[in-house]
């Protein structure tokens, strides 16, 4: 008797609800670049799949979570180094100039970006943004450790890193300068070929996308919710969010912990929160009501897609289902047909949304050798060196321990692979080897001069708790700090600062 009632309460609120303009402007302002589609050849396939651009993930994000009454504006970053920099500043000219001319209007802006220095002007001006009520929402960064990245970290902004209530993402920034946390996971499905509806799983993370969750969740609650600014909007966000099972939190390094947006809607705008889930109930009442749809349906499906698979691509999306019966049936085709190699189809797996444990699972039928081969090849079609190493980790330590086993350094320091290096040194610090990755990190910054590659390996050198250095390296770092480099300056000082601090202890 209930459902009933629920659908049509749920439908007489869904008729009645006439939307009204809302009694103030709300204004989201996105710097960033990459508002629009870019082509990538995709695993197995001769067609592109147009992957989003930064800022259009970026801009998408807080689009999905605002109403059309929320005008969103793209602000595209320019150039580079010292041109870009220049360029972001322009655009907060920009704003603030706009939110002059509107004083009338709630101005948020989201930035996810971050520079490793900070700049008095830029300070200045978020000063007089923050003075005349315009919030600014901003990534804390993806170093993965302790550290003040800006605008992140300047006085008026709101930091936001990347966590879920059971601990941080490794990747995201931490420390005293973050205000709060959310996801920064993005996941969708992309068209491939429009002609056969084919479509591809899309996944990126990062602070990047953590930062417009909290832009947009508090642009839309600036709507339904006008007796509020967004100062106490934000104050809200900080009181109501939620712990994170993390050290880290303990010690004040996330913030207030994870925002929780419908906390904030039911304390400032009841009505839409308790219609909301009355909709909701309905909608729930109606799937359990409906006959349930049967596994083996399921099962028989994907079956029969699978017998006409030609793709490799075809086949890791099917190997995503996860169904059990599925899984065995791809490795089976995998083991009886010449038209699938099984090494290119390892390599899409580590990089695909299949669990973990079936990635392990399945790298574990190749030995030492091959999975090294594997690797590099995959390192040698330009995959990311330290998403690769923290997901071969995660799938299976094992595999992880067959590669090291196998391995040769000597013949990868006499080829000189940047990407390979980096791929080793992230691959240790992710077993937690750091005697190991600190004696690589050691040699790569005496033998080799390439500035992404030093990056990484003083970053390694510094996480891993680096010892009173020697001689040699002393005059390596010392070169290096004289040197100047933009990149590499910001890790020196703090393997310096952690010299001098375990001198003082």
């Amino acid at each position: 008797m209930l459902t009933p009632v629920l659908i049509l309460l749920a439908a007489v609120l869904v008729l009645t609800w006439q939307h009204s303009p809302p009694e103030r402007e709300v204004t989201v302002f996105v710097i960033d670049s990459g508002f629009g589609p870019r082509f990538q050849p995709v695993l197995g396939r001769r067609s592109p799949a147009p992957m989003p651009g930064h800022g259009q993930l970026t801009r998408d994000i807080i689009a999905d979570r605002v109403s059309r009454d929320v005008n969103i504006r793209e602000l595209e970053l320019a150039g580079s180094g010292e041109e870009r920099r220049d360029n972001f500043y322009q655009h907060l000219r920009y704003i603030e100039d706009y939110a002059s001319r509107y004083p009338q209007r709630e101005i948020l802006i989201n930035i996810s970006l971050a520079f490793p220095d900070y700049r008095e002007r830029e300070q200045l001006i978020m000063n007089r943004l923050e003075e005349v009520g315009v919030l600014t929402v901003a990534a804390a960064g993806n170093s993965g450790d302790e550290r003040d990245l800006f605008p992140a970290a300047y006085s008026g902004v709101l930091s936001v890193t990347g966590a879920s209530s059971s601990g941080r993402y490794s990747y995201a920034t931490y420390g005293d300068s973050v205000d709060l946390a959310a996801s920064g996971q993005v996941s969708r499905f992309l068209p491939i070929r429009f002609s056969t509806f084919s479509l591809t799983r899309f996944h990126t993370e990062g602070t990047s996308f953590a930062a417009p969750r909290v832009a947009g969740d508090l642009a839309r609650l600036a709507v339904i919710a006008p007796g509020h600014s967004l100062a106490e909007l934000v104050e809200l966000g900080r009181n109501t969010a939620a712990p994170i099972e993390d050290e880290l939190f303990q010690e004040g390094k996330l913030g207030s912990g994870l925002i929780q947006t419908r906390q904030i809607e039911r304390m400032v705008a009841p009505e839409v929160y308790w219609r909301r889930w009355l909709i909701y109930a309905a909608i729930i009442s109606i799937i359990i009501s409906l006959p349930p749809v049967s596994s083996d349906l399921k099962y028989y499906w994907y079956r029969r897609k699978l017998a006409g698979v030609e793709q490799v691509g075809d086949l890791l999306d099917i190997a995503g289902s996860g169904d059990e019966k599925i899984w065995e049936e791809v490795k089976d085709k995998l083991e009886n047909s010449w038209s699938f190699s099984r090494r290119k189809f390892a390599r899409g797996l580590l990089q695909s949304e299949v669990e973990y444990e079936r990635i392990g699972e399945f790298w574990l039928g190749f030995s030492g050798e091959e999975i090294r081969r594997i690797l590099f090849d995959m390192l040698e079609e330009k995959a990311d060196p330290e998403k690769t190493a923290r997901r071969l980790v995660r799938s299976s330590f094992e595999v992880s321990e067959r590669f090291l086993e196998s391995l040769k350094i000597q013949d990868i320091f006499e080829r000189g692979s940047e990407r390979e290096l980096r791929f080793l040194l992230a691959l240790l610090r992710e077993m937690d080897r750091p005697d190991a990755a600190s004696g690589l990190a050691r040699t790569v910054i005496l033998h080799f001069e390439d500035p992404w590659l030093v990056y990484y390996a003083l970053r390694a050198l510094q996480q891993s708790g680096c010892e009173e250095p020697d001689e040699e390296l002393r005059s390596a770092l010392s070169r290096l700090k004289a040197g100047g480099h933009p990149l590499l300056q910001p890790e020196i000082e703090m393997i310096e600062q952690n010299l001098e601090g375990d001198i003082s202890r």
